[in-house]
């Protein structure tokens, strides 16, 4: 083998890994346009099936944060319902009220300005108390098991989105020339 011949294996070896680089960075788009795109709606328990949020999927780093929080305090027997209202409190996007008649649906609003977070906004308009994000995210649930199975749904949810969108990447992967090209 000739040094020419490792030369220009480095420069393609430096040529494939911008083509990495480029596939890589639109998979990451198209990733965030699903992201981005998707939300869940969960009734809330005690509401009759009248009150929901909607909630948008936890970037992973807040998981990681909430997973680590749920870790280090095993002995706290409080640790799972404030992990609990801190993800749903960092997932929730707004509130909607369903006629349970109609089945139409309208978001929560006071004053004209929509409801989009676990805040005293919410709490005066369901005429609940609470001085921080988690005692409001914690006293709109009947009770911690309430709270903790709730935040247990959307999980579920977010897991099975995450599935789901996986499968959606590389379908949509597949037809994007720029990361599979059909023609050599």
């Amino acid at each position: 083998m000739s040094e020419d011949q490792i030369i220009e294996d480095e420069t393609a070896t430096e040529a494939t890994d911008a083509e990495v680089g480029s596939v890589l960075s639109r998979l990451r788009e198209l990733k965030q346009e699903q992201t981005e795109a998707t939300t869940k709606k969960l009734e809330l328990p005690g509401f009759r099936g009248e009150l929901l949020a909607e909630y948008a999927p936890l970037p992973w780093d807040i998981v990681r944060q909430l997973a680590m929080r749920g870790e280090r305090g095993k002995r706290n027997p409080q640790i799972a319902p404030i992990v609990a209202a801190d993800g749903l409190a960092n997932a929730v996007q707004g509130f909607i009220y369903r006629d349970n008649t109609t089945g139409e649906e309208t978001p929560v609003s006071i004053h004209g300005e929509p409801i989009e977070r676990y805040d005293k906004a919410l709490a005066q308009a369901l005429g609940i108390e609470g001085e921080t994000t988690r005692e409001i995210v914690r006293a709109v649930f009947p009770d911690d098991f309430a709270l903790v199975a709730h935040y247990g749904a959307f999980m579920e949810w977010q897991a099975e989105r995450s599935d789901e969108d996986e499968a959606d990447l590389i379908r949509a992967a597949k037809g994007d020339e720029s990361i599979y090209p059909t023609s050599s």
